[in-house]
C-alpha cells in the first residue's frame, strides 16, 4: 500500500534518480487521495525504509537514502492531510456489558488490561514464572513484547486487584500459560445451557476420523 504511488508515479524511473522532491510528489498524492496524516507519514516512512534497505543491499548510492531523510514530516496544522479523532478508551459501560458472556479466564484477561493497560498480547502470554510475586506489588515481565528487538525489557505493576484476579489461574507448571485457550473452551462446554441445541434448525452430523 505504501510503495503503491510510487510505483504509480515513478515506476519507470531509475531509482538512483528519485530524490527529495519526487518523494514530496508521492506524499501530496497521497493527501489528495483522502490518507488522513498519520497514515501518510507512516507510508513515507515505509518507502524510505525501502530505499534503506536497497542501500544495505548495494542496489543505489548511500547518498539517496540520506537525501530522502531531509524530506520532514507532515506536522499538526501545517499540511492538507486530514486529521482524525484520537483513538478513545472503550468506555467501561461497555466492557461490563460484555464480560457476563465471556468464559473466566477471558474475563480475567478483560480485567487485567483495565487495570494495567497491557496490550492485548501480554495478559495472552502470561507464565507463573514471568511474575515476581516477592513484593506486596507483584511484577509481571513478558517473555515478548513490542521493544523486545531493541534489547529493551518491559515491567509490568500488579496491584492487590490485579492479584486477586489472577490467584486462581496461578496453580499450575511454571513454565504453563495461565489463560489456556482449551481450559476456556472446556468451562464453556460444561456451562452450556441444558437446552442447548435442542433448537437447532440443521442436523448435527458427527465428526469423522
Amino acid at each position: 500500500m505504501a510503495l503503491r504511488p510510487l510505483r504509480q508515479l515513478y515506476g519507470s524511473t531509475p531509482a538512483a534518480d528519485f530524490g527529495p522532491k519526487s518523494l514530496k510528489a508521492v506524499r501530496h498524492h497521497m493527501v489528495e487521495a483522502g490518507l488522513c496524516r498519520g497514515v501518510v507519514k507512516a507510508r513515507v516512512g515505509r518507502i524510505k525504509r525501502a530505499f534503506k534497505w536497497a542501500v544495505a543491499e548495494e542496489l543505489v548510492p548511500p547518498s539517496l537514502y540520506h537525501a530522502l531523510q531531509a524530506v520532514a514530516g507532515l506536522t499538526f496544522g501545517r499540511s492538507k492531510a486530514r486529521e482524525t479523532e484520537p483513538v478513545r478508551p472503550v468506555p467501561d459501560l461497555y466492557v461490563a456489558v460484555v464480560l457476563p458472556f465471556v468464559t473466566p479466564h477471558v474475563a480475567a484477561m478483560i480485567k487485567l488490561q483495565r487495570l494495567t493497560g497491557m496490550r492485548s498480547r501480554e495478559p495472552a502470554i502470561m507464565r507463573p514464572c514471568d511474575i515476581d510475586t516477592s513484593g506486596d506489588v507483584w511484577i509481571y515481565e513478558p517473555s515478548d513484547h513490542k521493544g523486545r528487538w531493541r534489547g529493551q525489557r518491559k515491567q509490568i505493576p500488579l496491584g492487590p486487584e490485579a492479584q486477586k484476579i489472577l490467584q486462581p489461574f496461578l496453580n499450575r507448571d511454571p513454565q504453563a500459560f495461565l489463560f489456556s485457550p482449551q481450559e476456556a473452551e472446556a468451562w464453556r462446554l460444561d456451562n452450556r445451557p441444558p437446552c442447548h441445541g435442542r433448537q437447532r434448525a440443521t442436523k448435527v452430523y458427527p465428526a469423522k476420523g
